[in-house]
């Protein structure tokens, strides 16, 4: 599940699944209720405002670069908003028997259990040489475009609509070059 070779996307989702799973069932426990929207004040986007403004008392985590940050946060904090609508959906089915397979399925409920399930596009980059090579999803994307643009709200609204992406780091002379091919539903 969580080995798949050159698609960190499909891995951070299946990472997502486990420990939001764990994550979600904990703060049932906690507060007493599998309504979480309701029991949580401000939902999980309070618990993410938390961890950044606690990050005084992490300063190995504070010192990260965003993108590292985000990363760490993204398996917890979305994979357990993932499960919430799962239970709704599929109440008493397991959320292993139905792994999704892209951030996308993670972030967007209709991506996820619309039917049919939207699927990503696969996207090969073809033969040659080549540093590395991988696929960055609607999650990397958002991340990509927030550094550039410094908006959550337009990171967001531009990643959306995902479909599918590689990348490849290239030689180039005598530097790296990025060569990155996306996808979109329309």
């Amino acid at each position: 599940i969580q080995n798949p070779k050159g698609n960190s996307d499909r891995q951070g989702s299946a990472q997502a699944v486990l420990e939001g799973q764990a994550t979600y069932e904990q703060m049932k426990i906690m507060l007493g209720s599998s309504n979480l929207a309701t029991r949580l004040e401000g939902g999980w986007d309070r618990v993410r405002d938390a961890i950044r403004e606690s990050q005084s008392s992490m300063p190995i985590f504070a010192a990260a670069p965003m993108a590292i940050q985000e990363s760490l946060l993204f398996p917890y904090l979305s994979g357990a908003e993932f499960v919430r609508p799962f239970q709704q959906h599929r109440p008493g089915a397991s959320v292993l028997d139905s792994m999704p397979v892209s951030s996308e399925q993670i972030l967007s409920e209709q991506a996820f259990f619309g039917a049919p399930r939207d699927m990503p596009t696969t996207i090969d980059l073809g033969g040659g040489s080549f540093v590395h090579e991988e696929t960055m999803g609607e999650f990397g994307t958002r991340l990509f475009i927030f550094q550039h643009s410094k908006s959550q709200p337009d990171a967001v609204g531009a990643a959306h609509g995902w479909d599918g992406d590689r990348y490849r780091v290239v030689t180039a002379g005598e530097g790296t070059a990025l060569v990155w091919v996306r996808a979109w539903d329309t």
